[in-house]
């Protein structure tokens, strides 16, 4: 398995995510990527310890991995994110976390992902913005919910 973090302005949102995905499902990668933008490249040696910490609690020792793509050229990092994810589907159930990315870096993985999707993207929703920079079992339960959005889209219409 292989996860996949679109870092974007919150180190929490990112960190917390992985935490719940890992709390929450059975997936457990053997490699993780970290994608940002270049105004966020800087955060990744504190994702990297993040991600270290929070899988040690879980018995995982992954392949920690990143990557930094240009900042507002969504085609281009569509396409560098597409490149990674059709590379680690060859080896790897893949999960894409858009959390906390923003929204042109979300958009241009997700269209450049069409073809060869991620098995799971999953989000971190959040129904509050009061007092939620802390680690993620410190945040009140009834205040977040992981959501699968492909699992979701496999779902038959009612």
């Amino acid at each position: 398995m292989a996860y996949v973090a679109l870092h974007g302005r919150s180190v929490w949102a990112t960190l917390n995510t992985y935490y719940a995905v890992l709390k929450e499902t059975g997936f457990r990668p053997k490699s993780i990527w970290i994608c940002t933008e270049e105004i966020f490249e800087d955060r990744l040696p504190v994702l990297d310890e993040g991600f270290r910490i929070i899988s040690i609690g879980y018995d995982l020792k992954p392949k920690i991995s990143s990557m930094t793509v240009p900042e507002g050229e969504i085609v281009e990092a569509g396409l560098e994110i597409s490149g990674l994810v059709e590379s680690l589907k060859k080896d790897y159930e893949v999960a894409l976390d858009v959390t906390s990315a923003r929204k042109a870096l979300v958009v241009g993985s997700m269209l450049a992902t069409t073809e060869n999707r991620p098995d799971h993207v999953y989000y971190l929703m959040i129904d509050t913005l009061e007092d939620i920079s802390k680690p993620y079992p410190m945040i009140p339960m009834q205040h977040q919910r992981l959501v699968d959005f492909r699992r979701q889209s496999r779902r038959p219409m009612r």
